[in-house]
């Protein structure tokens, strides 16, 4: 598993009234024709580092080494290649309120 953080309202409505995108439950767009993929990365921390308000840090059901590609070279995690099943993390692992990007 790898990690990703998203707009909490919107993943968690995606859970509660299960929009799915492909079928099998919500996901995280992976590369298309314009679009690069979504942003992921390799732990929790380096997700939840990278959390601003009003966002939450989910599991991403891929692989790091075959799932993603590195678009710059810095910390900014990588881009997901495969559209792949999103995670809800439990709750004090998520930090849904995410009070790290508060202050």
């Amino acid at each position: 598993m790898i990690f990703t953080v998203g707009h909490t309202e919107s993943y968690e409505r995606y859970f509660r009234e299960q929009i799915y995108w492909d079928g099998t439950g919500p996901t995280k767009l992976g590369r298309t024709g314009d679009y690069p993929g979504g942003s992921v990365w390799k732990t929790f921390e380096e997700a939840k580092s990278h959390c601003p308000t009003n966002y939450s840090v989910y599991g991403v059901e891929a692989d790091w080494d075959r799932d993603t590609v590195l678009l710059k070279d810095d910390d900014s995690g990588r881009s997901l290649l495969v559209t792949s099943p999103i995670v809800r993390l439990a709750k004090e692992q998520a930090n849904v309120s995410c009070p790290i990007c508060q202050g």
